[in-house]
């Protein structure tokens, strides 16, 4: 008995609880705790004050105050049960030896699930000593997260009375082993008839059922593997085949996902088909391989933990985002060609067994050999439909063209195929009718046209292209013209199996660009003589300005006539450049730079001086048409006389650099810059009033481009971009 109230008032109950209890009660107490429930009665150890031990049952209540939860220990003497416990087992000999020597495992449990008695093969079965078990719940042997299921069904059955005699149940103990139990129940009565004891015997059958599921899994995977022969032989398409084979390699080893991955033309592993993995994944993975396409002798390589395989370095990221611990790569290998690659996942580490691996292999093999064969059976119907398709293509080919002739011929110059004109004008020539097969060069009579032909057909068949027109009269006497093409006839492996022959009339089309040809000389006659009578009239026009100037009396007069004739020679000196050089249409730029500025300097009086011309060009020349060259030629002339007036006026040397620069895709740059004394700080060129300044201005806006004045630390500095035309 424990002591008076008074004797336990301030003490801690750790106290009167026998240390190897404490562990277990304090669990089962913070337990039911957690979820507000009453603690089952539990038989337990305590000490008295005095230190002396007593057996007790012990049961917690549920107190509720202010919305806190609190417990009311209730401890009871059980020493008179133990007692009757006493009495029971000593009139119980026979079932005590019964008990003792059984090889099942015993135990006897009250209605509270306490264990009051357990054999030796019952506590040797759940790996405890009898101590351990007995006056503890039955549960307490079992796995923590199984406990609160298997008490909440034996409280049902207890309640209603009801009881299942005889069942199997895979449980987890709690040492974390896994055993199947068979499980025989029965009521047994004591002194409390309404509190019946429950009698369980248990026996281990987890070997059996070990071999059971070994011998249904093997049956499984036979079925599998006979079911994926019929399968793959039977399905229409490869879709068919990646879904079957990923269900069936799923399926018999219990793996969490599988795919399968082909190499492509590219020779990259790709995923054809999967099952469970995401598409971000499959992202990630696509062309990750152990094996090169070309490589032999392949075999399985499998991992167990990912985290420890060199190899997955780089895919580790992606499979830890997937949540993949453990795959395994089997190849599919077709006629000795690895064509791709199955593989299975394994959301936990996971050891391979050798029947795993044996059956993959079994499983790849079956597989691979499918579709191989529909692979094969794919390319052969294509093969077939683009032969059929070139087949016809090539005979429409033949046989739609008007007035031309073709023909093809082997190696050994044997017909391959022809048009119907090619065989009339065959029977019209030579009096020969020609069928497949047949040597053309035995139908040509004529040894000197049969060795040009065969000249000619043995250059394409050593893989040149020939194209030429040959001249001949028709039975009129009128002239004709036929364009012969010559055409090596290559397969996608680079042989040349024969040659085509393409023979047109282009008769009307010759005959038309002689036409052409005609209009076109009697156009550029035309051009040249007006670029001639323009040029004349300028000249004309110039000669006046220059007889004008020399009468006026007024110098500044007199020098701009002078310029004003200038202007018109640099235009006139386009209209000469386009009809000596017979190029009507463009003129070479930086030649007329050249030659305008040599006329501009004798025109001036410098030659005397010193003054001398650079010019710098591209190494290809820039050519532009008359209404880009006129407005340069303007430009130039106004830049290069103002430079020759005022550059200079301090000295009797200098020189002028003109450029022409392409600057971009299709934009250029024209630079005229002298090393005379410059132009003053204060000029806005933009806002001069000269003519000469302005022109330059309005003719720069013209072209589509800008005029500038960029800083110089010598003489004067001018750049107008433009775009040709």
């Amino acid at each position: 008995m424990l002591p008076p109230k008074n004797g336990l008032i301030g003490k801690n109950i750790t106290r009167f609880i026998h240390p190897d209890n404490q562990h277990y009660l304090f669990e089962c107490i913070n337990f039911c705790l957690e979820r507000g429930e009453n603690t089952p009665t539990t038989r337990e150890k305590l000490l008295r004050l005095d230190g002396s031990e007593f057996v007790a049952d012990v049961s917690g209540k549920i107190l509720m105050h202010e919305k806190k939860i609190s417990m009311k220990l209730v401890f009871q003497d059980v020493s008179e049960a133990k007692r009757s416990t006493e009495a029971l087992e000593n009139s119980e000999d026979l079932f005590r030896q019964v008990w003792e020597n059984s090889r099942d495992g015993m135990r006897l449990v009250n209605t509270d699930g306490i264990i009051l008695r357990a054999n030796n093969a019952y506590c040797e079965m759940m790996g405890k000593s009898e101590d351990e078990i007995v006056g503890k719940l039955y549960t307490s042997v079992y796995g923590v997260q199984e406990q609160p299921e298997l008490f909440t069904k034996f409280r049902q059955r207890i309640t209603t009375r009801s009881i299942v005699t005889y069942y199997e149940k895979k449980l987890h103990l709690w040492d974390g082993r896994v055993l199947w139990l068979e499980l025989s129940n029965s009521y047994v009565d004591n002194t409390d008839k309404n509190n019946p004891f429950l009698l369980s015997i248990i026996r281990d059958i987890t070997p059996r059922k070990t071999s059971e599921e070994q011998l249904l899994h093997r049956l499984e995977q036979i079925q599998i593997i006979a079911y994926l022969s019929e399968a793959v032989n039977s399905v229409k398409n490869l879709e068919e085949i990646y879904d079957v084979a990923l269900h069936a390699l799923k399926k018999s080893i219990k793996a969490d996902m599988s795919s399968i991955l082909l190499f492509d033309s590219e020779g990259v592993m790709q995923f054809v088909d999967s099952v469970g993995l995401s598409k971000e994944y499959q992202l990630h993975a696509a062309g990750h391989s152990p094996w090169k396409q070309s490589q032999q002798n392949v075999y399985p390589l499998l991992v167990s933990d990912v985290t420890n395989e060199p190899s997955l370095t780089e895919l580790l990221p992606a499979l830890q985002q997937e949540g993949i611990h453990a795959l395994g790569f089997i190849p599919l290998v077709y006629q000795d060609r690895l064509i791709g690659k199955f593989m299975v996942y394994f959301k936990e580490r996971h050891e391979f067994t050798d029947d795993e691996i044996q059956l993959s292999l079994t499983i790849a093999r079956h597989v691979a050999y499918a579709i191989g064969q529909k692979q094969s059976k794919l390319a052969l119907q294509k093969s077939e439909s683009n032969f059929l398709k070139s087949y016809e293509l090539l005979k429409s080919i033949l046989e739609s063209p008007k007035g031309m002739i073709i023909f093809s011929l082997d190696t050994e110059y044997n017909y391959l195929a022809y048009t119907k004109s090619h065989k009339t004008t065959m029977k019209n020539i030579w009096g020969k009718e020609i069928k497949i097969g047949m040597n053309m060069l035995d139908l040509i009579a004529d040894t000197s046209v049969r060795a040009k032909a065969k000249i000619n057909y043995d250059k394409a068949l050593r893989g040149e292209q020939l194209l030429f027109i040959e001249e001949l009269d028709n039975e009129t006497n009128t002239r004709t013209f036929w364009e012969n093409r010559y055409s090596p006839i290559i397969t996608e492996n680079n042989s040349i199996i024969g040659l085509t022959v393409f023979v047109s009339d282009v008769t009307e089309r010759k005959t038309a660009e002689e036409q052409i040809r005609n209009a076109l000389r009697e156009k550029e006659a035309l051009l040249k003589e007006i670029h001639h009578r323009v040029k004349n009239n300028m000249q004309i026009i110039s000669s006046l300005l220059h007889l004008q100037a020399q009468f006026v009396p007024d110098k500044q007069l007199a020098e701009a006539l002078v310029e004003s004739q200038n202007r018109v020679k640099s235009m006139s000196l386009v209209h000469e450049q386009l009809y000596q050089t017979d190029m009507f249409y463009s003129v070479n730029i930086g030649e007329y730079m050249r030659q305008l500025s040599a006329r501009l300097l004798g025109s001036i009086g410098k030659i005397q001086q010193g003054v001398l011309f650079e010019f710098l060009n591209d190494e290809q020349p820039v050519f532009v048409n008359l209404d880009t060259a006129i407005p340069l030629g303007l430009i130039v002339n106004e830049l290069v006389t103002n430079s020759l007036k005022y550059a200079f006026s301090d000295r009797s040397h200098g020189k002028i650099t003109i450029s022409i620069h392409k600057i971009a895709d299709t934009e250029y740059e024209l630079s005229v810059q002298d090393d005379g004394i410059g132009i003053p700080d204060w000029l806005d060129i933009t806002k001069a009033e000269t003519l000469g300044l302005q022109i330059v201005q309005t003719l720069s806006e013209q072209l589509g481009g800008t005029f500038s004045h960029p800083a110089s630390t010598e003489g004067s500095h001018f750049v107008v971009s433009f775009i040709p035309r």
